[in-house]
């Protein structure tokens, strides 16, 4: 029978790569569940990391994906796990900007203390569903 495969069971949905269609094209995340339809899709950003830059291209790509499966027929649940910075300076600023935008757009952002409860709400959500 084989192990359950929520990317190669929704064909439809998820391509090889684990990636999902949007209205403006086919956007990856870091992790999703499906099973004949999308339940959930995920998308880990760190404000951690030095490069402000970088911090940058990650949410600017992150927003744009949420943003346009957002806006398809097919929406799922979506969350942003985040690392906040930690100390101050521009990446505080960046993760409260980041935060409105991807709340602004109807995704949950998580860290390290509410990531667990999404985790667990989700894996909730996607068992009472039938199994295909």
């Amino acid at each position: 029978m084989g192990e359950f495969n929520p990317i190669h069971q929704a064909g439809a949905v998820f391509d090889e790569g684990g990636c999902t269609l949007g209205l403006c094209g086919t956007k990856a995340f870091d992790l999703g569940a499906a099973n004949a339809k999308l339940y959930f899709l995920a998308q880990a950003i760190s404000f951690e990391i030095a490069d402000q830059r970088e911090i940058e291209k990650q949410v600017d790509a992150a927003s744009w994906a949420v943003e346009d499966i957002s806006n398809a027929d097919k929406t799922p649940k979506i969350g942003v796990v985040t690392l906040p910075p930690k100390g101050e300076g521009q990446a505080v600023d960046a993760y409260a900007a980041a935060k409105k935008v991807f709340t602004d757009l109807g995704a949950e952002v998580l860290d390290e203390q509410t990531m667990q409860p999404w985790a667990n709400r989700m894996a909730d959500l996607f068992s009472k569903e039938p199994q295909c």
